[in-house]
């Protein structure tokens, strides 16, 4: 995380049991939450912030074993980052998916439309190429090598419930930053099943979303990086130029 200067870093398949927040290795903060403490240790998701990220955290709210969401304050924004894992395309029926991502939407609706928002995380789903009626919400540069499944297109449906867009399909990359996922013992065998969703509105300050190939990890998932642009100072700095243009006018 230092050396990506990242600030939240969500993770899923955790395998931690309870609801807890502790402090970690150099002041990182690490939040998670998983099955309950008489249960076999299975699914669970989390967070790790940065120590000054942790410093702004407005709320916790653990959802379940798949779902977590925290509530974080940047200069004058409220920033919500929701981290999922979702059940397993083949593996569970349409009807556990189903309630899965429905719970994801009634947490999004709870989640005021002028705060910031970003949904991330395993979602066991294709997307396929980019085509009508999701033009919108998928963009130009998803994984073409598969066809979209169960799970992906209530991905896509989420994110025409919630005007989200997915933003590792916005931008062109090779091929190795945009695979998310790799069988143990064959890496032929891949595909793009991870994801970051953002508001539609939020675009514009999107600067990069792509995968990390390399990364030193003991998992067959390659994490995700997204850089964005500090919107409200974008903002300020355009109003300070009118300000100067009007007043060489006058």
């Amino acid at each position: 995380m230092e050396k990506r200067k990242i600030k939240v870093l969500g993770m899923a398949d955790t395998r931690t049991k309870k609801k807890d927040t502790k402090r970690v290795h150099s002041d990182y903060v690490y939040i998670w939450s998983g099955v309950d403490q008489k249960e076999h240790a299975k699914h669970g998701v989390g967070f790790l912030l940065h120590p000054e990220t942790a410093k702004n955290l407005l709320d916790t709210q653990q959802i379940s074993e798949r779902i977590i969401l925290i509530k974080l304050r940047q200069t004058q924004k409220i920033i919500n980052y929701v981290q999922i894992y979702a059940p397993c395309n083949d593996s569970y029926s349409d009807e556990e998916k189903d309630k899965f991502f429905e719970t994801i939407s009634d947490t999004i609706n709870n989640i005021p439309d002028n705060e910031e928002l970003t949904v991330m995380g395993d979602f066991n789903g294709k997307v396929g190429q980019r085509r009508d009626p999701w033009t919108k919400h998928l963009g130009p540069f998803s994984d073409n090598t598969g066809t979209c499944n169960y799970n992906g297109n209530l991905i896509l449906e989420l994110c025409a419930e919630h005007e989200l867009v997915i933003a590792n399909t916005l931008f062109q990359h090779r091929q190795s930053q945009i695979t998310t996922w790799y069988k143990w013992n064959n890496l032929d065998v891949c595909s793009q099943i991870d994801f970051v969703l953002v508001r539609t509105k939020m675009i514009s300050t999107l600067r990069d979303t792509r995968v990390i190939p390399n990364a030193e990890l003991d998992t067959d998932h390659r994490p995700i990086i997204t850089t964005r642009t500090q919107k409200q100072k974008r903002q300020v700095i355009k109003i300070k130029q009118k300000q100067i243009r009007q007043a060489e006018k006058e």
